[in-house]
């Protein structure tokens, strides 16, 4: 699996593909119906990921419009297309503004699969927590992104956050 780039709020942050690329051809130059095979699946997945990241995209501005349950949609088709976690984060930002933070909370669980160390993903698990009032999960998940992320601009924010009595 490749590195990928993952907008995530505006910002681009390094996440894991989804997708492992299509093996060589056995011989350099070689010609015959495997590798016409491999290079249209390899031109598919290309219209797949472009078509994914279109629905992202789609996705993330529908949630800066306040049409949430478009979003929700548009995130989900996206996913279908290619599992990824700018998709995966999008997705749980939709759900918790639709009140589901459970379909949130297991979203970000699935974007830890592809990208565990992206500080983005326990900031959010800590903002969805917190808002639902779940304190002691919360400072776990702000903890995290502490550690992964001690000079980010939201990083006194946070440590305020924690720091307060419930």
């Amino acid at each position: 699996m490749g590195a990928r780039s993952a907008r995530v709020n505006g910002a681009s942050s390094p996440a894991a593909g989804a997708e492992q690329s299509a093996p060589p051809a056995e011989s350099a130059g070689a010609v015959g119906p495997d590798n016409a095979s491999r290079s249209a699946g390899r031109d598919v997945r290309a219209d797949r990921t472009i078509e994914a990241k279109s629905l992202c995209d789609r996705s993330s501005d529908a949630l800066d419009e306040g049409d949430v349950a478009h979003a929700l949609e548009l995130a989900t088709a996206s996913l279908k297309l290619r599992r990824t976690t700018r998709g995966y984060l999008l997705r749980a930002r939709a759900e918790q503004r639709l009140g589901r933070v459970d379909a949130a909370l297991r979203s970000l669980d699935a974007a830890t699969e592809f990208a565990p160390n992206l500080a983005a993903i326990w900031e959010q698990r800590g903002r969805i927590l917190w808002a639902a009032r779940r304190r002691d999960e919360a400072r776990v998940a702000f903890a995290r992104f502490l550690d992964l992320a001690p000079n980010s601009p939201n990083a006194g924010e946070i440590q305020r956050m924690i720091s307060d009595q419930p």
